[in-house]
C-alpha cells in the first residue's frame, strides 16, 4: 500500500481517518499560518492541536478561510486532546466545549485523552483510574449525543 497525504483509514463508526496530518505543537500564530495553506494545498486533511498548545484561536482563524482554499470544515479532520487538568465528568465536557468555542467550530473529529493521569495527583493516586474511567464515559455520552 502506498501513501499519500489524501490515504484515509476507515473507522469501525464509518469515520474516514487522514493517515498524515500536521501536528502543531510548538507552532505559535504566524508560524501555524505561515503553514496551514501549503499543507493544505499539499492535501493535507488532518490537523491535530490541543489546548496546551496555545494555537487554537490562530487555527481557527484559518479555518474560516478554508473556502478561499476551495474546501469546507467538513473536509478538513480535526484532532484536538484532553488535557490531564480536565480529567473527570464536569471538567472532560467543559473542556471539550471551550475546544470548541476557542476552534470556533461546531464539532472536533477527534478528541483524544492527551495523557492517561491526572494533573495534580501522585502517580500511585488510585483517583487516576477512577477520573479516566470518568472522563471516557463523558467522551462517550458526547459521541452519542453529537452522533443523534
Amino acid at each position: 500500500m502506498s501513501l499519500s497525504a489524501s490515504s484515509r483509514l476507515l473507522l469501525n463508526n464509518s469515520t474516514s481517518l487522514p493517515v498524515i496530518g500536521l501536528g502543531t505543537y510548538r507552532l505559535q500564530s504566524s508560524s501555524l499560518q505561515q503553514l496551514l495553506r501549503p499543507a493544505i494545498q499539499c492535501g493535507y486533511r488532518l490537523i491535530d492541536t490541543a489546548p496546551g498548545y496555545k494555537n487554537e484561536e490562530a487555527l481557527s482563524q484559518f479555518l474560516i478561510e478554508l473556502p478561499r482554499c476551495g474546501l469546507q470544515r467538513s473536509d478538513v479532520f480535526i484532532a484536538s486532546k484532553l488535557s490531564p487538568a480536565d480529567h473527570g465528568t464536569t471538567k472532560c465536557r467543559t473542556a471539550a466545549t471551550d475546544i470548541l468555542k476557542r476552534l470556533n467550530i461546531e464539532k472536533l473529529d477527534l478528541l483524544l485523552v492527551h495523557w492517561p493521569g491526572a494533573r495534580g495527583l501522585r502517580v500511585s493516586d488510585p483517583q487516576h483510574a477512577e477520573l479516566r474511567k470518568e472522563s471516557w464515559l463523558e467522551l462517550e455520552q458526547m459521541y452519542k449525543e453529537d452522533t443523534k
